[in-house]
């Protein structure tokens, strides 16, 4: 546009000076110094053109823009807050720790078996004597034979009776597995003896093994009787549980019972046996009181 215009006033500024020249020859000079000028003047706004927009250009560097799109940070934020959550399942691990008190239950299914095992299984299974005289309770046929060695008068044989037969009488006994044998361990004087007797005449009634266990049971009555008593006290036992006095009295007057006792006795201290509790186990020996457990792993290891 400038260009234009400078050159249309180049061209109106030549028309002058042919005009002019036409009627003053003399003042070409100055005008052409005046063209000279104004062609200068109007060539100096030409060079605005480097002050063009381009630089401007720098501006639109607006990408830089994209530091703010850094929003993808927060997006992490949520992974973490989930897991924080699933720590509910610590809760869930006290249930089982709930669980295993209650696994000592089957001490307690003891007791209650043996406050009174002979009304529960003794008179229902097969009682007899072995070919040497001892007592058993179970099947003859069953594959094994646990022996038990004790005195009527120890504490740790009440124990067992108490704590462990009723066990092996519920687990084996009971299904054929086992059949159990008493044979009296005289450790105690007369009271030893008169106690042996005594279940011995109950066994050729048929109940041995409830006699057994009474005499078991009133152990501290036994203790505090009188040796000159104990007949009479094994008498009232007999009556308790509903057996023949008179047939008791016979037997006591016989004495087959008390030679009986006094025989097995001394057939087993020959072999070694005179403490008490002693449990053979198909000829397996076991010395003193032994956990239900351990007779599991010895029946266990025979069958």
């Amino acid at each position: 546009m400038l260009r234009y215009l400078a050159l249309f006033s180049v061209c109106l500024v030549v028309a002058l000076i042919s005009a002019c020249s036409t009627a003053t020859p003399t003042s070409p000079p100055p005008a052409a110094t005046a063209v000279a000028q104004v062609a200068g003047a109007t060539a100096e706004p030409t060079a605005v053109p480097p002050t063009a927009v381009p630089p401007t250009a720098e501006p639109t560097a607006v990408p830089p823009t994209a530091e703010p799109t850094a929003v993808p940070e927060p997006t992490a934020v949520p992974p973490t807050a989930v897991p924080e959550p699933t720590a509910v399942p610590e809760p869930t691990a006290e249930p089982p720790t709930a669980v295993l008190e209650p696994t000592a239950e089957p001490e307690p299914t003891a007791e209650p078996v043996a406050q009174a095992p002979a009304e529960i299984y003794l008179d229902v299974l097969p009682q007899s004597f072995d070919g040497n005289g001892a007592p058993t309770l179970g099947l003859a046929t069953a594959p094994i034979v646990l022996m038990d060695y004790s005195d009527f008068l120890c504490p740790t044989c009440q124990s067992h009776v108490f704590n462990v037969e009723p066990l092996l009488i519920e687990a084996y006994v009971r299904r054929g597995v086992v059949q159990l044998g008493f044979r009296p361990v005289l450790n105690h004087g007369e009271r030893s003896l008169r106690t042996a007797e005594a279940a011995f005449c109950a066994g050729q009634q048929g109940r041995f093994w409830a006699m057994h266990t009474l005499l078991f049971a009133r152990i501290d009555q036994v203790w505090a009787t009188s040796e000159s008593e104990q007949i009479a006290l094994m008498r009232q036992y007999i009556t308790e549980l509903g057996l023949d006095p008179i047939a008791y009295d016979s037997c006591v007057a016989r004495g087959d019972a008390r030679a009986q006792v006094q025989s097995l006795d001394a057939e087993q201290r020959s072999r070694g046996i005179i403490g008490q509790p002693t449990f053979e186990i198909n000829g397996m020996r076991l010395v003193g009181y032994q956990s239900f457990e351990r007779f599991q792993q010895v029946i266990a290891s025979l069958r």
